[in-house]
């Protein structure tokens, strides 16, 4: 296989499948610093992190991820609805960009079971997963995983 076809392989993987597997760690540095370039993230504060699932490797974006998009962008949140449903705590939130776009998601985790400081922490957790998918989706990076996925 030639070196283009090689490179050619290893960005389809990337494109097709978010796989970056196949990137050498200088590769895969090198795409990170520039995915923060082009979305204007901060690489200094991480807001992508490595996870491998079914033998990929894929970024994904964390809670610094979404504050600096919100930032970047002038994202309100508003929280709509938190309950409980079956051992879940589900978080309904609404997004409003500085243009007046909105959007909402829900974010959700398990607290059947959980008491005191480890049920705070699940809400916490339900709030952020709201918080950070809304804003994938309002910033058009809704295709990047974030934890739960």
């Amino acid at each position: 296989m030639t070196e283009l076809a090689v490179v050619a392989d290893k960005v389809s993987a990337i494109l097709s499948e978010g796989d970056l597997s196949r990137f050498s760690p200088a590769e895969r540095n090198e795409y990170y610093v520039r995915l923060c370039t082009e979305t204007g993230l901060n690489p200094m504060l991480q807001p992508f992190r490595y996870l491998k699932l079914s033998g990929q490797l894929r970024l994904y974006a964390n809670k610094s991820c979404a504050e600096q998009l919100r930032n970047i962008h002038g994202i309100s949140i508003r929280i709509v609805d938190q309950r409980e449903d079956n051992g879940l705590w589900l978080v309904t939130v609404e997004a409003t960009d500085k243009r007046g776009r909105t959007d909402s998601d829900v974010g959700f985790a398990q607290i059947k079971g959980k008491q005191g400081e480890n049920r705070g922490n699940a809400i916490l957790k339900a709030v952020t997963k709201a918080k950070r998918r809304v804003t994938l989706s309002m910033t058009g990076l809704g295709g990047l995983m974030d934890e739960t996925e």
